[in-house]
């Protein structure tokens, strides 16, 4: 039997019940000409005609690889075929290629009338890329052009612009069918009226430092919520600021939207989005928060060191700044995201030994992806979540479609112990992986970690291909610094 592992703390927080627009990951610097490219790994040719159906097919790797193969041969047959190539590049962005695919909508946005589904994908890459004021005009020329076919996407997209700069008195112009996924989503930020979500009062500070209280098994920090003190897991896989569920109506947070959230193992529990009217950390007092509200049972299980865990420090809330994650000396850095924190960190790194700096993108709601290899395939769509802790030193998580992948096999599972937001009712092991990482700072003879459900399951929120989750133990080793502006990871030692 393998050994005991520490259950994951908080697997992403996937969200599949409320934040689902198809939206997708970024396109890497290239690899070492060692490595073996996953896109390249040999399929049977699908004899299918037609571009595939998202509602139906199984959505693998090995899926769609095969219709990449066939769509490219269509399309090279006949590049002016408009529709070969439409398929073409939807195929491509579904397995992660986008680069790729952003060459063929480039050349389709140049007709006088593009189509629907090219300026779809148009607005698509450019919100993935951060390119926000771009996919704002993207999709409201969808809007205006095929609102019948594309009115409910276009308005889920803007939805997700508004939320990612701030504007959540735009949504007031938006409306979506009560069943739509992201409709718990826009009565939240719709409820927020003419009120600036995370404004925020420096009081002075140039930049701010706060201490870990802990590292690991997760690196918490202590912060006030509506004048309450408390500690917090800082997460990326987690949306926003998640306050737990039973402590809501002690800091008079009030329920705006419920939905339904999906955690590890495919566990299921409700959720509340909501407002906190403050919240404080490292001397920086930030007002109007958005909160997520969900279970935290079992936390005092996972990270016994620390009492008094009762939120999460997600995406969102470091997306306000220029975040440093310094795992070599235990504290999170946080600069204004403006001209003047880019200047501060200029200057920072000139004195570091920076390793890499990697290209991502940010899908959904605040899934950040970039480009990773695991045992020389590389070209892997990676999940960056530094909220998931497991044992034995395991630094990701693979589905088994990437373990066959990449020839690990399956080890002996037994039943999850611990908690956290995702319960224990799975089934989970670890093993041995020769190397993996981001980009082509790979780290040899780690260890992964393998849970039962559905495993890395997110095209439904992402809208491609997922082929692991980077965790805690990997990103513990660095300095980790996230420009939002530039969309790049630096990793400093």
């Amino acid at each position: 039997m393998n050994k005991q592992l520490t259950a994951k703390v908080m697997c992403s927080l996937l969200c599949a019940g409320f934040l689902t627009s198809t939206l997708t990951a970024c396109d890497s610097q290239n690899a070492s000409s060692q490595q073996i490219s996953a896109k390249e790994n040999k399929t049977e040719e699908t004899t299918s005609s037609t571009a595939f159906d998202t509602e139906t097919i199984e959505h693998t790797r090995n899926y769609y690889s095969k219709q990449v193969h066939t769509l490219e041969k269509k399309y090279k047959e006949a590049p002016d075929n408009e529709a070969a190539a439409i398929n073409y590049a939807e195929a491509l962005f579904a397995l992660g290629e986008f680069s790729e695919a952003e060459a063929l909508v480039e050349t389709l946005m140049k007709e006088s009338s593009p189509d629907p589904r090219v300026l779809y994908l148009a607005a698509q890459l450019s919100y993935l890329n951060g390119e926000y004021e771009q996919a704002e005009k993207q999709y409201n020329e969808l809007l205006d052009t095929a609102p019948d076919t594309f009115g409910q996407k276009a308005q889920s997209g803007l939805l997700m612009v508004y939320y990612q700069t701030n504007q959540y008195s735009k949504s007031q112009e938006l409306s979506l069918e009560d069943d739509d996924p992201n409709k718990s989503l826009l009565d939240m930020m719709q409820a927020f009226g003419t009120s600036t979500p995370y404004d925020m009062d420096w009081n002075g500070k140039e930049q701010t430092s706060i201490p870990f209280t802990i590292t690991d098994p997760l690196p918490v920090i202590p912060i006030e919520v509506n004048g309450v003190k408390m500690n917090a897991v800082i997460d990326t896989g987690g949306s926003s600021l998640v306050i737990d569920q039973d402590k809501a109506a002690d800091l008079g947070i009030e329920t705006l939207s419920q939905d339904t959230g999906t955690f590890a193992g495919g566990n299921t529990a409700d959720i509340g989005l909501g407002k906190a009217e403050s919240l404080k950390m490292g001397g920086i007092d930030i007002t109007n928060v958005p909160v997520m509200l969900g279970p935290f049972d079992g936390f005092a299980d996972v990270i016994p060191e620390v009492e008094n865990i009762h939120a999460i420090i997600g995406t969102n809330v470091l997306q306000q700044f220029i975040p440093t994650m310094d795992y070599t000396t235990g504290e999170l850095v946080l600069r204004p995201r403006d001209e003047a924190g880019k200047s501060q960190l200029e200057k920072e790194q000139k004195s570091e030994n920076i390793a890499e700096t990697i290209p991502f993108t940010l899908a959904n709601t605040h899934f950040m992806f970039a480009k990773g290899a695991i045992n020389g395939y590389s070209d892997l769509n990676m999940f960056v979540d530094s909220g998931l802790a497991a044992g034995d030193g395991a630094g990701m998580i693979l589905p088994e479609e990437t373990m066959n992948l990449t020839g690990i096999p399956m080890p002996e599972l037994g039943d999850a112990v611990g908690g956290g937001m995702g319960g224990n009712d799975f089934q989970e092991a670890s093993y041995d992986v020769d190397s993996y990482g981001l980009g082509d700072l790979q780290q040899e003879n780690g260890r992964g970690y393998y849970f039962t459900g559905d495993t890395l399951d997110m095209f439904d929120e992402t809208g491609f291909v997922t082929d692991a989750l980077i965790s805690h133990n990997y990103l513990k080793q660095y300095k980790w610094t996230i420009d939002f502006d530039a969309m790049t990871m630096t990793f400093s030692k």
